[in-house]
């Protein structure tokens, strides 16, 4: 996703990752150091946030437990689209976004 920030951004998509609770046991940096290590300049962005799910946001969100899971949310703040694997699906988004991206 860091690679699409600036394409991102320029449709008005602000790109808000967070990092399940507890990275759901998974080993591996917390959100703040892979934002730093892996997102680059996206990391520092204005229109990108890194953050830390609660334990309730988590059972909300993401129910399953999935380790690589987005969504899309409206304007309104409901979830319009949801999926996995960022990498493989990016193409994807721009039909879900309206064609905003």
């Amino acid at each position: 996703m860091a690679g699409e920030a600036a394409r991102l951004r320029a449709a008005g998509v602000r790109v808000v990752e967070v990092e399940d609770y507890a990275d759901l046991g998974q080993p591996g940096p917390g959100i703040a150091q892979f934002g730093r290590q892996f997102a680059d300049a996206a990391y520092h962005d204005r229109g990108w946030t890194f953050g830390a799910a609660s334990q309730a946001l988590t059972r909300a969100y993401n129910p399953q437990g999935y380790l690589d899971v987005y969504f899309l949310l409206g304007p309104s703040g409901r979830v319009t689209y949801v999926n996995a694997a960022a990498t493989s699906t990016m193409s994807q988004l721009p039909a879900h976004a309206g064609g905003r991206t």
